[in-house]
């Protein structure tokens, strides 16, 4: 989908669908792996979406620099399953400059 340009991306609804899916289920697998990798190697209990980030990036269990960029996407995974009547085409198309 990020190879997609622009106007293609948005000219397309199926895209939106495809990509939104696919992301809320990508953040919600790392969020839950990563909390499963806290509790068995005892880095603590995390206190929210975004300290699991940061705290896979911090032990190097994710690239720290990929952790860091994509710490944000903790708060948009509450967006993707709470907020999903207001995510955007253009906000979808914004985040995978974000993410790839």
């Amino acid at each position: 989908m990020a190879a997609l340009p622009k106007e293609q991306f948005l000219g397309d609804a199926d895209n939106f669908a495809i990509f939104e899916h696919h992301l809320r289920r990508a953040l919600e697998s790392l969020l839950d792996i990563g909390r499963h990798i806290m509790a068995k190697q005892g880095l603590g209990h995390p206190t929210d979406y975004r300290s699991i980030l940061l705290t896979l990036g911090r032990e190097k269990i994710l690239p720290p620099e990929f952790a860091e960029k994509i710490k944000g996407m903790a708060g948009y995974r509450n967006h993707l399953v709470h907020g999903y009547a207001e995510v955007t085409l253009e906000e979808v198309y914004q985040v995978t400059s974000l993410i790839c």
